[in-house]
C-alpha cells in the first residue's frame, strides 16, 4: 500500500537571511517586518509591534560610539533601581561579548505624569571589535518580553558577524578577478 505524503505539512524555513549589511549576517523569523534602516544598522519588529530586535555596527566617526569600556559602563547604568546592573558573558559568533537586561518606563507627553505609561524591558549586548562595536537591541513590553524571546535567541545563535580586520581585505580572492 503506497503512503501519501501529508500536503499540508510542508518544509518552510523558520527564518529569512539578511545579507545586506558587510559587518554582519543573521537569520530573522519569517514573518518579522524589516529592514528599517538605522545608523550603521537595521531594526526588525514583530508585526504587532509587541518585541523588536536592533542590530548596528558603530565606528569611531559615527553617532551614538562609545569605546567597549565606556558602553559597558552605560550599559550598567541604564535600568531602575530594581534591575541588577551587572553584565553577564555571552558568545557571539566566536567572541566575547558583554549583556544586561534592564526596566524602562516610559511616560506619555499628553497625560499627566504616570497617567499613561509603558514598561518595556530590554536585553542589551555589545561586542567589542577593533574598528567599533556592534549593539544588539532586544526590546518588548514587559508583559511579551519573554514569549518572543525565543526569537532573540535564534537570531543571537545565527548571528555571523564580520573577522576583525576583515573590512581592509575586502577581496579575499584577488585571483578570481584577474583575467589572462
Amino acid at each position: 500500500m503506497k503512503r501519501n505524503p501529508v500536503l499540508r505539512v510542508l518544509y518552510r524555513p523558520y527564518g529569512k537571511p539578511f545579507l545586506d549589511h558587510p559587518q554582519f549576517s543573521f537569520y530573522i523569523k519569517r514573518n518579522w517586518e524589516g529592514p528599517q534602516s538605522l545608523t550603521g544598522g537595521v531594526r526588525f519588529a514583530e508585526p504587532r509591534e509587541r518585541a523588536w530586535i536592533t542590530i548596528q555596527f558603530l565606528m569611531s566617526n559615527m553617532e551614538g560610539y562609545r569605546t567597549a569600556g565606556n558602553f559597558r559602563q552605560h550599559m550598567r547604568e541604564q535600568g531602575t533601581v530594581g534591575d541588577s546592573h551587572v553584565l553577564r558573558e555571552i558568545e557571539i559568533s566566536s567572541r566575547t561579548a558583554s549583556a544586561a537586561r534592564f526596566t524602562t518606563y516610559n511616560y506619555s507627553p499628553e497625560f499627566l505624569l504616570g497617567e499613561s505609561v509603558k514598561i518595556l524591558k530590554t536585553e542589551m549586548t555589545m561586542v567589542p571589535d577593533q574598528a567599533g562595536v556592534y549593539i544588539i537591541r532586544y526590546e518588548a513590553p514587559a508583559g511579551n518580553f519573554h514569549r518572543f524571546y525565543g526569537v532573540h535567541e535564534k537570531f543571537i545563535e545565527s548571528l555571523i558577524l564580520a573577522t576583525p580586520g576583515e573590512e581592509k581585505n575586502s577581496d579575499p580572492i584577488p585571483w578570481l578577478k584577474k583575467a589572462p
